[in-house]
């Protein structure tokens, strides 16, 4: 059997990690935040939700490399238990933890609410008292299990692009079309083909983004984007039932806007990601929140909710708080981070 080296595979099993996409995802672990904060502009918060997710996704399928899979095989049984330690085993750790403590706080204790952490989707995790955050690690754990079987089925294809691209359109119409469940789908597997094709779409756009581009172009393409967020989430938002887009619960809104907005968002971030390389103290900063996007995601909520209660009591203004809301509750959890990671590295699916 074929072994991964767990020192050299990062993120998604790239051996090679690339500065600006750590910068990238330190970007959107922050957007991740700011948009858990209760006191958040909502048109921000509308705008955050309308790419942040998709975001992950993307740079999931930039890192992967095709040739380092193609001598390690593809979604062999290595790889699944790789995949299983980073995301499932902190993910079901901490929904139980989650579950237990509110259970106690709010005495409601079932046995029901083992059932609905195994489901292991956003409702599953609401319903048991847990972190509903943590539906994305299940769905991640699949869609990229999904992206492996599909490139080793693929590996001999003469025209493999346009094959993927092809899968990706049905991948996301799948996704998209799917009959809305009363509990969802376990492990949102519905999801998961929505985020498949954003893996693909990432992986198929690798050989724009690894290339270096001058600044002038890319503060174009940011200047370009930028606008035309705003105004295609404005325009996505009169076929959304709810006040923003919600992934995890498959509530898009208008598929081709919805698509607009992700692909603008995450080109916007990808591109800023290039740009901010060359501040060495934001590089420093943002490639360091990059590399810990699992700890910050699995401790952030509980934290950011007791700083707004704080900021609420002492009737400070909306803005302050949730500037402060962010920059302390990431400070905190990179606190956490250190202490706990040292002796239980498991719970964030790192190794000693």
């Amino acid at each position: 059997m074929k072994m991964y080296d767990q020192s050299s595979i990062v993120l998604d099993n790239n051996a090679i990690r690339k500065d600006y996409l750590d910068i990238a995802k330190g970007i959107g672990i922050v957007f991740v935040v700011l948009g858990h904060c209760p006191q958040v502009f909502i048109p921000i918060k509308q705008i955050i939700y309308a790419f942040h997710m998709p975001l992950f996704f993307f740079v999931s399928g930039i890192i992967w490399n095709r040739i380092s899979h193609e001598k390690r095989g593809y979604c062999n049984i290595s790889f699944i238990s790789y995949k299983a330690k980073r995301l499932l085993i902190p993910c079901f750790f901490w929904a139980v933890i989650y579950s237990i403590i509110n259970s106690v706080n709010n005495n409601s204790y079932s046995l029901i609410k083992i059932l609905f952490l195994a489901y292991g989707n956003q409702i599953g995790f609401i319903t048991a008292d847990s972190l509903s955050s943590l539906w994305f690690l299940p769905c991640m754990f699949l869609a990229m299990c999904l992206f492996e079987l599909i490139q080793g089925l693929l590996k001999k294809t003469n025209k493999h692009k346009v094959a993927l691209l092809v899968i990706s359109i049905a991948s996301f119409t799948i996704g998209y079309f799917l009959p809305h469940l009363k509990y969802g789908f376990p492990w949102s597997i519905d999801v998961s083909f929505i985020a498949l094709a954003f893996i693909i779409w990432g992986y198929l756009g690798q050989n724009f983004y690894s290339k270096e581009y001058s600044v002038q172009i890319y503060s174009i393409i940011c200047f370009i984007c930028l606008p035309l967020l705003f105004f295609s989430y404005r325009l996505s938002l009169k076929y959304i039932s709810d006040n923003n887009i919600s992934m995890a619960g498959r509530f898009l809104g208008n598929p081709a806007l919805f698509l607009l907005n992700a692909f603008l968002g995450c080109i916007l971030v990808v591109v800023l990601s290039k740009l901010l390389c060359r501040f060495n103290i934001i590089r420093s900063l943002l490639i360091r929140l990059g590399k810990h996007t699992l700890p910050i995601l699995l401790l952030h909520k509980p934290i950011v909710f007791g700083f707004d209660t704080l900021f609420h009591w002492i009737n400070m203004p909306s803005l302050f708080a949730v500037l402060l809301e962010v920059i302390f509750s990431i400070i905190i959890c990179e606190a956490i981070y250190s202490v706990l990671n040292r002796f239980l590295p498991f719970i964030f699916g790192e190794s000693r």
